[in-house]
């Protein structure tokens, strides 16, 4: 199989036996540029049995960076992958074969994807329910990061908690005026 990021490069099955799968099933490696297939319900067990089976590769060159930003052919000769962005703070994007279902993963990709929280969710990596989710939640992150800098980090989560004290009070209305009367009238 020719791998997706270098074109000439072969990708090499791996002999990951502690994945419990068969020959036919196994992770493939890319010497070239270090980056991985694995078939989709290998990815999706591993993933879900919380595997700590982590690829060896002996790089022939560092990992060019240009592969990053393109994708390629799934391996299996299905046609173009799909990309899918994967927002954690450093943003990086997974490619899915939408005929076999496999993934590329760039080098390191696959360890990050094991540190990642959103794991046990790559198969709605590639929904736009997701993206979109993700893109908000991003969004509110670079919100709140912005506040906690102009304010304080003491301040804003003395707001926050007074949010949630007030939050479902039956009487939060009158709270809220009070507050703003307070701002409002000058000492001295």
């Amino acid at each position: 199989m020719k791998c997706p990021k270098c074109s000439a490069s072969e990708i090499v099955s791996t002999m990951a036996t502690e994945l419990g799968v068969g020959r036919d099933e196994m992770p493939s490696l890319c010497a070239g540029c270090g980056g991985m297939w694995i078939p989709g319900h290998t990815a999706l067990r591993a993933i879900f049995d919380q595997t700590t089976w982590r690829p060896s590769v002996a790089l022939t060159t560092a990992p060019d960076v240009a592969h990053e930003r393109k994708t390629g052919n799934c391996p299996r000769g299905h046609g173009l992958l799909m990309r899918a962005k994967v927002y954690e703070e450093e943003p990086y994007y997974l490619e899915k074969c939408p005929k076999c279902g496999g993934y590329w993963f760039d080098h390191g990709e696959w360890d990050r994807l094991l540190g990642s929280r959103d794991r046990v969710h790559l198969q709605e990596f590639w929904c736009d329910a997701w993206q979109v989710r993700k893109q908000r939640e991003q969004r509110e992150q670079l919100a709140e990061r912005a506040l906690i800098e102009r304010l304080g980090e003491g301040l804003f989560l003395e707001i926050k908690a007074l949010s949630a004290k007030l939050r479902d009070h039956p009487h939060k209305d009158q709270a809220l005026a009070l507050l703003r009367e307070q701002m409002n009238t000058r000492q001295g």
